[in-house]
């Protein structure tokens, strides 16, 4: 874990404390590693023989 991940999840766990019975967050703070997360990921692009700027589309499978 990172100090960026590290930071963030002990923020939301933080919170998550002080609020107690509010929802922080609908659904769990849980997540997949970026990693594996980033393995699964499909990404298209439309022309890449042409020089320039394009427009990448990534799936994931948290969406």
């Amino acid at each position: 874990m990172n100090r960026h991940e590290f930071a963030n999840v002990g923020t939301v766990r933080l919170s998550g404390l002080l609020v107690r019975e509010g929802k922080l967050f609908g659904r769990s703070v849980d997540a997949p590693p970026l990693v594996d997360a980033a393995a699964d990921a499909e990404a298209t692009v439309d022309d890449v023989a042409v020089a320039g700027r394009h427009e990448v589309a990534v799936d994931t499978s948290v969406g």
